[in-house]
């Protein structure tokens, strides 16, 4: 890893990942900070991930970020289901970084969400109105995911 980053004088890290793989770069992230050298640009951005720990953990990562040790957001497409899951009700946590996106009649109106588990944003609706279709985005005019897969 840092004979990579050594042979090409790279300066920035660049993870992003959906759903799952979200979760997944958020790990990677919090990894990758432990390490590389304090002078490596750490970016991350989420799309529709899921909550990957407690509340320790989201204050871990809160650190990190407050440290200016990584740059971390996340995506959050309207009544999408997978970022509401595990439940919050279980000790699960997002941490800060959260920008939320809704369709406001036609018009995507987003939103950038201070702190974890903004109640005006992810947290205003029940995972009961999810909207599973939701899940592809658009995130910032951008589709995820396609018909091909389909189950």
């Amino acid at each position: 890893m840092n004979a990579g980053i050594a042979t090409f004088n790279a300066t920035n890290v660049i993870v992003t990942g959906h759903s799952l793989g979200g979760a997944i770069s958020l790990l990677d992230t919090v990894f990758l900070a432990t390490q590389l050298d304090p002078s490596i640009n750490i970016r991350t951005v989420g799309f529709g991930q899921p909550r990957s720990g407690n509340q320790e953990w989201a204050d871990f990562v809160d650190n990190l970020v407050q440290e200016g040790r990584i740059d971390f957001e996340f995506f959050v497409n309207g009544d999408d289901p997978v970022p509401r899951l595990p439940p919050v009700a279980l000790g699960f946590r997002h941490t800060s970084g959260e920008i939320f996106q809704v369709d406001n009649n036609g018009s995507i109106e987003t939103l950038r969400c201070p702190g974890q588990e903004n109640e005006n944003c992810l947290t205003s609706s029940s995972i009961l109105e999810a909207d599973i279709p939701a899940h592809d985005g658009p995130y910032a005019g951008v589709e995820i995911g396609s018909n091909f897969c389909t189950l």
